[in-house]
């Protein structure tokens, strides 16, 4: 039958200067020490509380609170308050107490053992390939070293571009004496696992090794060095040790350190790959982003040319002041414009809403485009069912709407026709754009308003419907279309309504009015 792990035993050993020895074996879940008779440990002593010490068993782990109320408790000569306490580790109660206690887990049987360090190389597994954030990566994996050897110390390190040995993990060892080489671990042991890509293990009387003089100046017992492989080349190393004789210490060990090794090098190839396809991405964006902007640029740019041209060949003629006036346009034309790209790609987008009359608005809208569709032999027809005011944002509203209708416009580059209507329905006002263009296929409808996605234009950015649908939901509302291929194309903007005009027109309340622009 297999042990139960909760009921592995624990010696305490009790030890003075005198030489008197006292074993408590401790197989419940809490263990009392102090100098009072219901402690299951008692210690008479006057530098002894009478409950000083905590021992906790949770499954095969065992924590320490120091209870004494200020009275002095050290493990492993360092003062401690609370912590996990390991096998061979000693406790004492300061120079005036002469009593030692040594915590000893008495060992698991070989195939107990090793089902338990199989278990924790799985859970270990899982938790390295469910990230591919390089850093949290290489944290479990140096978190799942020390839990499988049992090692109480050890420190992860990755070969960087130059050939150098970086930290990148440390467990209880100082970076910087690491860094200064003065660290207790053999540094001559890390180098020749990287070299050979073999791993390097060492306990004390095997083979007729001694350790070497980094080994020996912080008296590690068993030191163990795993390089973490990559395409047969030392992309990193793991290394471990303790102060005593690691549990079952040996090739089982080093095999349980090697698989680690192995998930680790998946893990962390997989999260530089993934890394490089982020940053390759962003860069992607940029240009695009770039792109977009550039695009966006090239129709004011060509009014402001055209303007100063008419300027520099009548600076004082009777129309200077209106051509001033347009540059003057078209560079704030030019500011909001990369302003609204720059902000959808940080995902952020303010809209100044203010009462705006409907009719008002379209008709400003179809004179803005009326040169531009003429000279493509596209009729815009405005029908307006109703004089409704709409809380707008003017100057967003109205590039959202340009480019609808610029966009209707590229889908008839042999000349059409553009419906631009508004109607209520329920409580929201549907302002549609209706074309007589080629239409969309699935594919191209599916993906319209994604962003940088751009169909059938060579100068095309990809962002027009994606900055329309963002600016539209900033106003509460929502962007639809239908297309069906051969026969056309309608965008409607659905908006809610602020009030109906206090003085609609009759015949406008009723029937559609419609301008030929």
């Amino acid at each position: 039958m297999k042990q139960d792990v909760k009921r592995i035993p624990v010696r305490i050993r009790v030890e003075d200067e005198k030489g008197f020895e006292k074993t408590v074996v401790f197989r419940q879940g809490l263990l009392r020490i102090g100098s009072e008779d219901a402690c299951g440990l008692r210690i008479d002593h006057g530098k002894i509380a009478p409950c000083h010490l905590l021992i906790l068993r949770e499954g095969d782990k065992f924590t320490f609170a120091d209870t004494s109320a200020g009275m002095t408790t050290l493990v492993n000569g360092a003062p401690s308050h609370k912590g996990v306490l390991c096998h061979g580790d000693v406790i004492t109660f300061g120079p005036d107490c002469p009593y030692t206690l040594t915590f000893l887990v008495e060992t698991l049987r070989a195939g107990d053992l090793r089902e338990k360090k199989l278990r924790a190389l799985l859970a270990a597994g899982r938790a390295i390939s469910s990230s591919l954030v390089l850093d949290e990566v290489l944290e479990r994996v140096m978190d799942a070293a020390l839990r499988v050897t049992g090692a109480e110390k050890g420190f992860l390190m990755l070969v960087e571009n130059d050939g150098s040995l970086a930290p990148r993990v440390l467990r209880n060892i100082d970076e910087e004496r690491l860094r200064g080489e003065t660290v207790p671990a053999s540094l001559n042991m890390i180098r020749r696992a990287l070299a050979t890509r073999r791993s390097v293990h060492f306990a004390p009387g095997e083979d007729g090794t001694s350790p070497d003089a980094t080994i020996a100046q912080g008296q590690p017992e068993t030191v163990m060095c795993t390089p973490i492989l990559a395409q047969g080349e030392s992309i990193g190393v793991i290394y471990v040790d303790r102060r005593d004789a690691l549990e079952g210490a040996g090739s089982e060990d080093l095999e349980v350190l090697e698989a680690l090794a192995d998930q680790a090098s998946v893990a962390i190839e997989n999260a530089r790959l993934s890394q490089r396809m982020l940053m390759t991405e962003r860069l992607s964006a940029v240009g695009r982003m770039v792109s977009s902007i550039v695009h966006d640029l090239n129709g004011p740019i060509t009014g402001i040319r055209a303007a100063l041209q008419l300027l520099r060949q009548d600076p004082a003629g009777p129309r200077a002041p209106e051509l001033l006036d347009l540059v003057a346009d078209e560079a704030c034309r030019m500011t909001e414009m990369t302003g609204e790209v720059l902000e959808y790609c940080r995902g952020r987008m303010e809209v100044r809403s203010e009462p705006v009359a409907l009719r008002v608005f379209l008709g400003k809208v179809a004179r803005a485009v009326h040169a531009e569709m003429s000279a493509r032999k596209i009729r815009v027809l405005v029908g307006i069912r109703e004089d409704a005011v709409v809380r707008l944002d003017s100057k967003r509203m109205e590039r959202v709407f340009r480019n609808l209708l610029r966009n209707a416009a590229d889908a008839m580059p042999d000349g059409g026709e553009i419906r631009l209507g508004a109607a209520r329905a329920r409580d929201r006002l549907v302002i549609s754009v209706a074309d007589t263009g080629c239409g969309m296929s699935e594919e191209v409808l599916r993906r319209a308003t994604e962003p940088f996605f751009s169909s059938g234009k060579e100068l095309g950015s990809g962002l027009g419907m994606a900055i329309a649908g963002r600016i539209v939901e900033g106003h509460g509302g929502a962007l639809e279309i239908d297309s069906v291929q051969g026969k056309g194309t309608t965008v409607r903007v659905l908006l809610p309504l602020e009030a109906p005009s206090a003085t609609p027109e009759p015949a406008e309340a009723s029937e559609p009015q419609t301008q030929a622009c």
